[in-house]
C-alpha cells in the first residue's frame, strides 16, 4: 500500500494510475502440496471456502478496465471497491524511505532509475 500511494503521487502527473487490492483467497491450488498429512488434511477442507481463480480475478479486471476508475490512483481496492487503507501509508517520510531504498536495491542490481522514469539494466 505504501508503495501504492508512492507511485500513485509520482506518476499522476503522467497519467499512470497505480493501486493495490487484495483479491480474495483464492483457490489456486498453491497450498495443496504439503507432505505433513495434517497440513494437507486442513488446507484440503479449507481450500472448500476459497473463492475461484475467475472471482480472483474480478478486481483486477475492474481496475484495468472500468472507466469510473481511470483517473483514481493510490487507493486499495477488495470486491472492485475502493476500501480504507492503513493512514501509515499516507506517511511521506515513510513513503521516501521506501522509494530510496527500492532505488537502492535496484542499483545494486545494476538497474538505474531516473526521471522521466527511464529504467538502464547494466551489463
Amino acid at each position: 500500500m505504501i508503495f501504492a500511494r508512492t507511485l500513485g503521487d509520482r506518476w499522476r502527473e503522467e497519467g499512470i494510475t497505480v493501486n493495490s487490492l487484495h483479491p480474495g483467497v483464492v483457490n489456486t491450488g498453491l497450498m495443496s502440496g504439503w507432505e505433513n498429512p495434517v497440513m494437507k488434511s486442513f488446507f484440503g477442507v479449507v481450500q472448500k471456502f476459497f473463492i475461484s481463480p475467475d472471482e480472483g480475478a474480478r478486481t483486477s479486471i475492474f481496475l484495468a478496465s472500468d472507466p469510473s476508475v481511470a483517473a483514481v490512483t493510490g487507493m486499495f481496492f477488495s470486491r472492485s471497491a475502493q476500501r480504507p487503507h492503513n493512514l501509515a501509508a499516507d506517511d511521506r517520510a515513510i513513503q521516501e524511505h521506501l522509494w530510496a531504498e527500492s532505488l537502492s536495491a535496484l542499483a545494486e542490481a545494476g538497474i538505474t532509475m531516473s526521471e522521466p522514469w527511464t529504467i538502464e539494466v547494466g551489463t
